[in-house]
């Protein structure tokens, strides 16, 4: 909302339980009570809250790593986390993203200037956390479970389940040029 409460509807994961819930009218996130929200994004189920201070909130699916840690959970077969703060340790986090099974955030830090004897500049950063699928679905999963060398190889391909991956190089005109097609 406009004063910075979150309300979630709909296929609800982690916001007012650790169970899925089916809700219907918009519901207020009582976990985010007190704390300024200015941005909100969802996945295919996990959500993300920013605060004003740069702080990321996050709930629901965490088995991908797109919380960029894992959550501490009181149950390790509960599928779904409830609202926590995401401790990214990657400075102040400008915006948030997610996709299906990933998280984008867009974070500055305090970065020395080579060039100016002293004096800090903001580096700002986007950083990447998830395997864009869900951890089962990961197609080197298939030759793990096929066993053998194969198998035993596969398991080096998997990526590492919520660390935070630095985006160096992103092509702007591609990815314009995906939104674009039909």
């Amino acid at each position: 909302s406009s004063s910075g409460e979150v309300f979630a509807w709909g296929r609800v994961t982690g916001a007012f339980g650790p169970e899925v819930q089916l809700q219907l009218a918009p519901k207020y996130v009582d976990a985010l009570q007190g704390i300024s929200i200015v941005q909100v994004a969802a996945g295919c189920e996990h959500n993300l809250a920013l605060s004003a201070t740069g702080e990321v909130y996050g709930w629901g699916a965490h088995s991908s790593g797109a919380f960029g840690c894992m959550p501490v959970l009181r149950d390790p077969s509960q599928m779904y986390a409830m609202v926590h703060l995401v401790d990214l340790q990657l400075g102040r986090v400008k915006e948030v993203g997610c996709g299906t099974c990933h998280s984008l955030f867009w974070a500055t830090s305090i970065a020395d200037n080579d060039q100016a004897q002293g004096s800090q500049r903001e580096a700002s950063t986007l950083w990447i956390c998830g395997q864009g699928v869900l951890a089962t679905e990961h197609p080197a999963r298939q030759l793990i479970a096929k066993g053998g060398l194969a198998g035993k190889l596969a398991r080096g391909l998997l990526p590492k389940v919520g660390v935070p991956l630095k985006l160096t190089r992103v092509d702007v005109k591609r990815v314009f040029e995906m939104f674009a097609e039909p």
